[in-house]
């Protein structure tokens, strides 16, 4: 018995495949784990350097994460160059995601200069919706529905 795939239905899951290894579920803990610790750090370094502390570490992620997927996940899967649609639905993703994370960045700057004349549940009822927002977005865009869940997680 042979099933017809179509050529979109095969392009959507090779993108999907792309997020099936893990990592990306390694680098959103990590993420994650900034918020963790940084709250402790912030006693002692600051609010900004209990971030940027972070940095060097956000390398090395980053570059293990590189360095799996090249020489251990891509051998393995191949590659794939995905169609007209999916490069413009990937265009549009970093189009949104860039206005949200200004939109953050603005509100930060509102948050830093209005510090003592808005209660702090608010920047972090709208720091929360912001989070769901972007990730909601991006499980859209992506095609990743495990980013739902993540979203609703971080915001809560």
């Amino acid at each position: 018995m042979s099933q017809q795939i179509s050529l979109k239905g095969a392009e959507q899951r090779a993108f999907r495949i792309t997020y099936n290894d893990g990592l990306w579920d390694i680098f959103l803990g990590c993420y994650f784990l900034m918020f963790v610790i940084a709250p402790y750090l912030s006693t002692s370094l600051g609010d900004f350097w209990s971030s940027a502390v972070f940095l060097p570490f956000w390398a090395l992620v980053y570059l293990a994460i590189w360095l799996i997927r090249k020489y251990a996940v891509t051998p393995r899967i191949g590659t794939v160059k995905f169609g007209h649609v999916r490069k413009a639905k990937l265009a549009k993703f970093t189009i949104v995601m860039l206005v949200v994370n200004v939109l953050a960045l603005i509100l930060g700057f509102v948050a830093a200069l209005n510090f003592g004349s808005v209660p702090g549940q608010m920047f972090s009822i709208i720091f929360g919706m912001l989070l769901l927002m972007g990730f909601s977005l991006a499980a859209y865009f992506l095609d990743f529905n495990r980013l739902y869940i993540y979203g609703l997680l971080v915001s809560l």
